[in-house]
């Protein structure tokens, strides 16, 4: 039987970090500018390290709703996608 894995317990710290990271990535790859990923380049890299946490980004909009951030919440949902 293979290893299930069970999801960390995501804390308003680590949703308030994703959020901001969201935020980061969202101004260097805007999707309306439709900003290339280049491997390699220092901003891609910034996404290169996003991508195993993406359920992660996904399980912080739950908490940041918990907490009145409506818009936060879409914003980490979005990044997750």
């Amino acid at each position: 039987m293979g290893v299930v894995s069970m999801p960390l317990e995501m804390t308003e710290e680590k949703a308030g970090r994703l959020l901001a990271l969201s935020r980061e990535l969202r101004w260097a790859f805007s999707f309306s500018q439709g900003t290339p990923i280049i491997e390699g380049q220092a901003a891609s890299q910034r996404v290169e390290q996003a991508v195993p946490e993406r359920e992660s980004y996904a399980n912080a909009a739950p908490v940041l709703l918990e907490n009145g951030d409506d818009e936060g919440a879409v914003e980490t949902r979005v990044l997750a996608m």
